[in-house]
């Protein structure tokens, strides 16, 4: 053996150790996530979207539907009115001000939970809130060749925000164990025997009521053309949608784009573009602002709206999970879970959200009636008492 396949082979060895340490590396990195990821999704383990991520606390594999999106999903879509008027074991998995990568990003979690359900619902609103990341092309590569002081400061300047803020998403999202590593103090002997031990289960299913109503006034106005500006989907939004529909057509799941009433973050130039990129793709595409403008379900924006428009209350969501309920039973192969016993449980979660539903229409009218100005005949006698009291 010469000198040179003496030195290949001394190169050669060393490339097996480094190769298996990084695997074994690897390996012992992606146990610490698995343990030291929140099992109760709560503020005080790491994580405050306890009722956005209780989908970890439903039985596995046990979800026909689940859903990803912003605030307008979680206020608009009743699960447990979808179970008991159609069958439909479901979970509403929205976050406030959600944005397309962090619907994908939650597709993927969930995914894991609930590996074979036979429909997941992309909200679509969420396709047109951005997020700042970082990219190549944002660097100025003029002023990078110009100086090393115009580098230093450019650097610093991207590293420190865009840059920083991406890698931090990214690693946090692929390795939990560099977002949650101060979890190690919470631990116990159960994390390593059974790590979801603890999964969060919110009877509600991701559902948020709310029985105030603020009327908007101008009906359906916002889904007339010319209202808004043309509003094209981005790269980073189109990037999303199709690593979900990759995902859903390699896993045999229906993919299916939905938007909920809202008169204040939809219009008719965002349905344009969410329907001519759902027909290039063979997505189907449900519109409740279509829906409920052409009158194909009872809808009334003076009663049915929380806030003037921006998100449905009680009365609006029981509407459109009825008319969501219909559409997914006409054009989707779902099995009817209330005749299944492994389901019985559903039977305390309703019971649950009925309490849950008592109890805020309860307050909401309690609340009202301590605001009623007092009648007119008590407003006179206080007000002949005063003129006495004045002579």
């Amino acid at each position: 053996m010469n000198s040179f396949q003496k030195q290949l082979l001394l190169w050669l060895k060393r490339a097996i150790k480094a190769a298996a340490f990084l695997l074994v590396f690897i390996f012992l990195l992606n146990t610490a996530s698995v343990i030291l990821t929140p099992k109760v999704n709560k503020r005080e383990d790491g994580s405050s979207e306890a009722i956005h991520f209780g989908y970890r606390g439903e039985p596995k594999d046990s979800l026909d539907i689940v859903m990803v999106g912003n605030s307008d999903l979680y206020n608009s879509v009743i699960p447990i009115e979808l179970y008991q008027n159609f069958g439909i074991a479901g979970y509403a998995g929205g976050r406030p001000y959600e944005s397309a990568l962090g619907a994908w990003r939650q597709s993927r979690d969930i995914l894991r939970y609930q590996r074979n359900p036979k429909v997941l619902i992309f909200e679509t609103d969420c396709l047109f809130q951005e997020e700042d990341t970082f990219t190549w092309e944002s660097l100025n590569w003029k002023a990078l060749c110009e100086s090393t002081r115009a580098f230093q400061n450019s650097l610093l300047k991207y590293s420190d925000s865009k840059l920083s803020n991406a890698l931090g998403t990214k690693l946090g999202s692929v390795l939990p164990a560099i977002k949650y590593h101060s979890n190690w103090k919470k631990i116990t002997w159960q994390d390593f025997i059974d790590p979801f031990h603890r999964a969060y289960h919110y009877a509600g299913k991701g559902y948020i009521l709310n029985v105030k109503a603020q009327p908007y006034k101008g009906g359906f106005d916002y889904m007339e053309p010319g209202h808004s500006p043309d509003t094209p989907l981005s790269s980073q939004a189109k990037n999303a949608l199709n690593k979900v529909n990759d995902t859903c057509r390699k896993r045999g799941i229906g993919l299916m784009l939905l938007d909920m009433p809202s008169a204040k973050a939809w219009s008719y130039e965002k349905h344009q573009a969410v329907a001519t990129f759902a027909e290039a793709n063979g997505i189907p595409f449900l519109d409740m602002n279509i829906e409920a403008k052409e009158g194909r379900f009872l809808f009334d924006w003076t009663t049915d709206t929380k806030d003037a428009g921006s998100h449905l209350n009680l009365s609006g969501a029981q509407k459109a999970t009825a008319y969501l309920g219909a559409y997914l039973k006409e054009h989707y192969d779902l099995p009817d879970r209330r005749l299944d016993s492994s389901y019985a449980f559903w039977k305390d979660d309703i019971a649950r959200y009925q309490e849950l539903r008592a109890e805020k229409i309860a307050q909401a009218a309690q609340k009202t009636a301590s605001k009623k100005p007092p009648s007119k005949q008590r407003g006179k006698a206080h007000s002949s008492g005063s003129q006495a009291a004045g002579r």
